[in-house]
């Protein structure tokens, strides 16, 4: 019987250890890498409207609820388009608000200039989390002049 050189033997027995380790690797890194892929959008915004006039304030609630905003518009008037805006950095365009409704909103949905969210805390949060202390909604009230209206922020919810 004739015997292999080893060189030949090693380098069988190596490709067959990289074919074990390397296979399931690859299947592992395409079935996993879809669901690890960031999930946050670059999307441009402009930076806060210094530039637009200030108007009263509005009797829409915005209370505060871990990581999530509710607003209540209590006002007799609806309100297109608009663009909230938080602690005079991040904003977030909505369709409208009508007489009446309650919306909730992901605090991390708001983003300054820059794309960096608002930082909502959280169980994961690495950051401390920022303060609510001013809203407004920058929406036209005749057309073509848009004014900055204030909203009344509320304290933490409890429950």
């Amino acid at each position: 019987m004739r015997r292999r050189p080893r060189l030949v033997r090693t380098l069988r027995t190596a490709g067959a250890r990289a074919l074990l380790v390397g296979v399931p690797a690859v299947v592992c890194s395409l079935v996993l890498a879809p669901g690890c892929g960031s999930s946050t959008q670059i999307v441009e915004r402009s930076p806060y409207p210094r530039a637009t006039p200030a108007g009263p304030t509005l009797d829409i609630q915005v209370v505060r609820d871990g990581t999530e905003i509710e607003l209540t518009n209590t006002t007799a008037r609806s309100l297109g388009r608009s663009v909230i805006w938080l602690n005079r950095r991040h904003g977030l365009e909505i369709e409208g608000l009508r007489v009446g409704e309650r919306r909730r909103i992901r605090l991390r949905d708001f983003l300054d200039e820059y794309s960096q969210p608002f930082r909502a805390g959280g169980f994961f949060a690495t950051e401390t989390p920022e303060r609510l202390a001013l809203a407004e909604i920058e929406t036209e009230v005749e057309p073509g002049r848009t004014q900055m209206l204030g909203l009344v922020v509320v304290g933490e919810a409890t429950r």
